[in-house]
């Protein structure tokens, strides 16, 4: 399982965790990858995840629009905060294709708005709730909670 952090605009966050002695103590022995939007770092597993992004708190809340952690089924995947405390707090099964609740995030090249989440309504047809004309940079398809698949949008607190 990977932990992504996508950074707030403006902010230059593989710098910032690289400068910030506390931070780089929590990532040093983790490969990590500077996405110029924000950082993916490399974990052994959904424990390790969890506890990393528990230890960068601090930096997630300041600095970071969202932060996901890629599925370790499946590498193109991601899932919410949400979804992963639940999942290992109530020790249900892993992930499985067949999860209904899903959310795309795209990133955008866009100052005004970087980050727009689009509802997964059925298959090959997703609902955006902003129409956006900006370059596409990336984008994540990302499995999430009843709550947030209905909301259409990523719970963020941590």
């Amino acid at each position: 399982m990977d932990l992504l952090l996508l950074a707030k605009p403006g902010v230059h966050l593989y710098s910032l965790l690289h400068n910030s002695d506390t931070a780089w103590h929590a990532i040093r022995f983790y490969d990590h990858v500077n996405l110029g939007y924000g950082v993916l770092i490399s974990v052994s597993g959904s424990v390790a995840a969890l506890t990393l992004a528990s230890d960068v708190r601090y930096y997630i809340r300041r600095y970071v629009s969202y932060h996901l952690f890629r599925t370790e089924h499946t590498v193109q995947m991601y899932a919410t905060p949400a979804l992963v405390t639940s999942r290992y707090l109530h020790r249900a099964d892993s992930f499985h294709d067949g999860w209904n609740y899903r959310l795309i995030l795209t990133v955008t090249d866009s100052i005004e708005q970087p980050f727009i989440c689009t509802r997964y309504e059925e298959e090959s047809r997703w609902k955006s709730k902003y129409e956006h004309e900006s370059p596409i940079q990336e984008e994540y398809k990302i499995l999430c909670t009843k709550e947030e698949w209905e909301e259409g949008a990523i719970i963020t607190k941590l």
